[in-house]
């Protein structure tokens, strides 16, 4: 199947958010007859361009010593196709490119934000590490405000875009000259009051327009906490933080208070679950450690939340003929269960791509020693 007849997405002209990557949907392009191509590439420094070149030409020298005879025309089939892809221009404002081929199939993203690099051989597209970007940067709005100025900006993988502008001329609307101070005042207030009004419904719109993890309220003065207040409860409950800052901050120190915001509010809902599955271990409760448990209730359907130590790797094999999973270190016999041949693999990988197809939610949990201590992979169940 040439490349024009190829299913997937292919955006060769512009920046893809990292949240616009629907991964549920790569994973179901997982097929037992077909082989992925997984690339994952820096491209936002210099130096990249000539360190891609030669991570690249190691790895797929190394995986053809590897591979069987019957998948080399395909693997050479797919490597050839992907040149194309990989040595395209640099876009404005992109830092990384992820690609996943097969002969059927083929998806090419161009990402404001930095993998690691990859180049992976297997049945289905690695995606672990588009996973772990996509924990790490959720879309978001910060409202840039003082009491007579606000901005809107739309944050995606670190990108920003201005979605509205409001300010009202309060002075000009409400000269002093002939009026007592009391009125003048009380004039003022209330054309704050209609300005911020004005500013809570662009808020309102855009977050029916947007999905957006939290919404960020920044700018000096005191209107930061009027607007909170006046915003309906549903709006409210997105507000990450209130934070003091200049008008004329700078869109890159916008993004950086934002994303330490986001990161912090990220960590303390990992954490939440992280002491939840403890708490439920010790307890007795629905819970399940053990990478031969879990893979088990993920067959079954049974995890509600999958978590994972973060950048814990787990090196198994996996049957070709069955399909079964085995963690055996680093020695890849034939399969126990039914004698088949078996290739290496990545044991998250494959949880992962589980919890894709039965819907459970995913959780990266960093530092926790429990979790640790169990092998870096547990369990919430449903039932």
């Amino acid at each position: 199947m040439n490349n024009s007849e190829k299913s997937g997405n292919i955006i060769i002209d512009k920046l893809t958010p990292i949240t616009d990557i629907n991964i549920k949907s790569i994973s179901e392009k997982s097929d037992d007859n077909d082989i992925y191509l997984s690339i994952y590439l820096p491209i936002g420094n210099k130096n990249d361009n000539k360190v891609n070149n030669k991570f690249l030409t190691s790895r797929t020298k190394n995986i053809r010593k590897a591979l069987p005879e019957k998948f080399k025309d395909q693997f050479e089939d797919l490597i050839n196709t992907s040149k194309k892809y990989c040595s395209l221009p640099q876009l404005k404002g992109e830092k990384g490119r992820i690609l996943f081929i097969s002969q059927s199939t083929m998806y090419v993203f161009r990402i404001p934000l930095e993998p690691e690099r990859y180049l992976i051989f297997d049945n289905s597209p690695f995606l672990l590490p588009l996973a772990r970007l996509r924990d790490d940067y959720n879309d978001y709005g910060v409202i840039l405000l003082d009491s007579h100025e606000s901005r809107l900006f739309n944050i995606r993988s670190d990108a920003v875009e201005q979605t509205s502008h409001l300010s009202t001329d309060l002075i000009n609307k409400h000269k002093k000259g002939g009026w007592s101070q009391m009125r003048f005042n009380r004039l003022r207030k209330e054309a704050i009051k209609s300005f911020l009004s004005s500013v809570a419904e662009s808020i309102e719109e855009y977050c029916k327009d947007h999905q957006v993890n939290g919404l960020i309220i920044a700018g000096p003065g005191n209107a930061k906490k009027e607007l909170r207040d006046i915003l309906p409860e549903w709006i409210r409950n997105k507000v990450m933080d209130i934070v003091d800052t200049p008008m004329d901050v700078s869109e890159k120190e916008l993004v950086n208070t934002g994303d330490s915001i986001l990161k912090t509010n990220d960590k303390s809902y990992s954490r939440e679950k992280a002491n939840e599955f403890r708490a439920t271990v010790l307890s007795g409760g629905l819970a399940e450690y053990g990478i031969d448990a879990i893979k088990n209730d993920l067959y079954q359907g049974k995890v509600s939340v999958l978590l994972i130590l973060n950048n814990i790797a787990v090196p198994g094999s996996k049957c070709e003929k069955c399909q079964e999973l085995h963690v055996i270190g680093n020695s890849y016999p034939s399969c126990p269960i039914c004698g088949g041949t078996t290739s290496k693999t990545e044991i998250i990988e494959k949880l992962y791509e589980m919890a894709q197809y039965t819907d459970a939610e995913v959780e990266f949990v960093n530092d926790d020693k429990f979790l640790e201590s169990i092998g870096g992979v547990g369990a919430i169940l449903r039932y």
